[in-house]
């Protein structure tokens, strides 16, 4: 994910370094939640009450997938 923000060809990464010491654009960077940065621009752009609709299995969240615990 970070390779393809920098505009570079989507690879893992080589470790060490780890991102949260050499990350974004050579900064320390942590990858936690990079599935609420898929959401920011459709949301800025179609609003809250389409958001609202996204959940994954009729869910009210921004989870995009969810496995069901067996």
């Amino acid at each position: 994910m970070i390779e393809s923000i920098e505009g570079k060809r989507g690879m893992p990464r080589l470790r060490p370094p780890y991102v949260a010491q050499v990350g974004l654009f050579g900064r320390p960077t942590l990858e936690h939640n990079f599935e609420t940065l898929f959401w920011v621009r459709e949301l800025l752009e179609r609003g809250a009450p389409w958001f609202a609709t996204q959940g994954a299995m009729a869910a009210r969240d921004c989870e995009a997938f969810q496995f069901p615990a067996a």
